[in-house]
């Protein structure tokens, strides 16, 4: 069994599709870490890989 480590990140700002002429689509994402003293007591986290 392996250690895991989970963190949390707002989004400052929603992305915007780019895509430029003959290429791939991408996403430009802006996020900031959620220090655990921020997190309200009734949070729950879910883990969406199982």
């Amino acid at each position: 069994m392996t250690d895991q480590e989970s963190a949390v990140f707002e989004v400052l700002e929603m992305p915007r599709a780019v895509q430029p002429t003959g290429q791939n689509w991408f996403y430009d994402w802006s996020f900031r870490e959620v220090l655990a003293d921020e997190i309200h007591p009734d949070t729950v986290e879910v883990y969406p890989w199982h």
